[in-house]
């Protein structure tokens, strides 16, 4: 009997929908809301982009530089004091 009496109640007062207004508004700001954030989000892929190349470089030049600190302290590690130490014994 209760669930008679509840559905029969309508659930707002005025229960004849959104006017042409409302709706055309509530477009209008989905649609700001929308492009902004594909804004967003397009500056962020770009930012992305950018950091993304410049990490690749950075880890190039890191591996060049290794490489080349590599062959320079097995070249160097050759020499030795006239005590038979090698100079470059704390690598």
């Amino acid at each position: 009997m209760l669930t008679e009496v509840a559905m029969k109640k309508p659930l707002f007062k005025n229960s004849r929908g959104f006017t042409l207004v409302e709706v055309l508004a509530s477009i209008t700001i989905l649609a700001i809301v929308m492009l902004t954030v594909g804004a967003i989000l397009a500056n962020n892929a770009g930012v992305t982009k950018k950091a993304d190349d410049s990490l690749s470089a950075l880890q190039i030049a890191t591996g060049i530089l290794r490489a080349y600190q590599k062959k320079t302290l097995m070249k160097c590690s050759r020499w030795r004091t006239p005590h038979n130490r090698l100079i470059f014994n704390r690598f």
